[in-house]
């Protein structure tokens, strides 16, 4: 294989970010700009992919062997037995390749699209053969990696059925539509015994709870969030924190300051749980590139959270999704930018209860009511301030 630049190293799941930050631009603000920019890098790092695989479109056990440390930096500062770097590896091979076949199709290289997403079909072909059983229960040759020499926290020990592996194969949709609730449910369960706290590091925070909420578990997912023990968000609050830390423990009140060679105290890392909580909380989200296009869908939980006010500034101006439970009321406030429309998601038990601003739902003018399901009603509308309330409990 050909590296990328013989005086560089490269490490899976960190390299990626060559491809998942120009499609993250493009799809914030529909600005193929640094796409057509940057696509020859991009196809160069996608044919690196390929021949480092050795046209098996999946990595096996070790083959990052050649790299220090063994496998790269993996789920760094994950707790617990580590998660198979190489499964990891094969997961973001698929993700950039279903990426890459969409930003294709933004810039007109349609073949190229049909290209990518071929890729994108055989990783994910290769990593449910050779990661993934029967019964859809992650697995790997966790005796290939030996006594965990060189790897990263390798002493733990390796296995597949991890937070982090199931999260992100859901997130990355590395499951065909059948094993993703069975992933799920095994992510659930794998949080369950560990009294609902986390273990995933770097790698397997950003999708761990967006997976809960698209399997149906929203419920553990606000859980972690307000968790107040070690590891948890919570746990840095208890502690002093105003920003999101480098490590959960990067300072307690009882041992002071973790190691200063690797101890910031403004990391992106663990805050990318507001991802969900712009997405999931307020549930704000673009039906397609740059908001032009937008779905609200809050979800609401059964708990100590009763309030949530979010915004968005978009290309069209500010989103805004804010609500407030009231004993058995909800009270929804939304803000649709000019130029947009949206569908808003509102969570009831009855829609016969749904007004807006104190008139019935059906009395709204230009909004379109979908089919009420799985306890919401979607009504399509334009641009505007809308206050939604509704029944949600008996």
């Amino acid at each position: 294989y050909v590296r990328l630049n013989t005086s560089d190293s490269f490490s899976p799941g960190w390299m990626e970010v060559g491809i998942i930050c120009p499609y993250t631009i493009y799809n914030a603000y529909n600005d193929t700009r640094l796409v057509e920019k940057f696509w020859p890098n991009m196809t160069k790092f996608m044919k690196f992919l390929e021949e480092r695989s050795g046209g098996q479109f999946f990595f096996k056990e070790r083959s990052f062997d050649d790299l220090h440390p063994k496998g790269g930096y993996g789920d760094w500062l994950s707790i617990g037995t580590k998660t198979p770097p190489d499964m990891i590896a094969t997961m973001y091979y698929g993700y950039c390749a279903s990426l890459m076949s969409e930003m294709a199709k933004a810039i007109n290289k349609e073949e190229d699209s049909k290209y990518y997403a071929d890729v994108f079909s055989k990783v994910k072909g290769a990593f449910l053969k050779h990661y993934v059983s029967a019964d859809g229960k992650f697995t790997c040759d966790s005796l290939s990696y030996g006594n965990g020499d060189g790897y990263v926290d390798g002493k733990r020990g390796f296995t597949a059925h991890t937070q982090t592996a199931y999260a992100n194969a859901i997130y990355m949709k590395m499951l065909p539509d059948s094993l993703i609730p069975v992933a799920g449910k095994y992510l659930n369960q794998l949080l369950e015994e560990n009294n609902n706290y986390l273990k995933t590091g770097f790698l397997g925070v950003k999708p761990l709870l967006p997976a809960l909420s698209e399997t149906g578990y929203s419920g553990t997912a606000y859980k972690l969030l307000l968790n107040k023990e070690y590891p948890s968000w919570g746990y840095e609050i208890e502690n002093g924190a105003t920003t999101i830390w480098e490590r959960w423990n990067s300072f307690t009140k009882g041992k002071g300051f973790e190691d200063a060679g690797m101890n910031s105290f403004s990391h992106y890392s663990f805050g990318s749980v507001c991802e969900w909580m712009f997405k999931n909380m307020a549930g704000i989200q673009s039906n397609g590139p740059a908001y032009k296009s937008i779905i609200i869908k809050p979800e609401i939980p059964a708990g100590k959270i009763s309030f949530t006010d979010a915004s968005l500034i978009s290309m069209n101006g500010k989103i805004i999704s804010s609500w407030k439970v009231d004993g058995d009321k909800l009270i929804m406030n939304v803000t649709i930018p000019v130029n947009s429309s949206a569908v808003i998601y509102i969570p009831t038990i009855n829609i016969n209860s749904i007004k807006e601003r104190g008139s019935s739902i059906n009395n709204l003018k230009g909004a379109e009511q979908g089919q009420f399901k799985d306890g919401y009603l979607p009504v399509k509308v334009g641009s505007g301030v809308y206050v939604f309330e509704s029944m949600i409990k008996d």
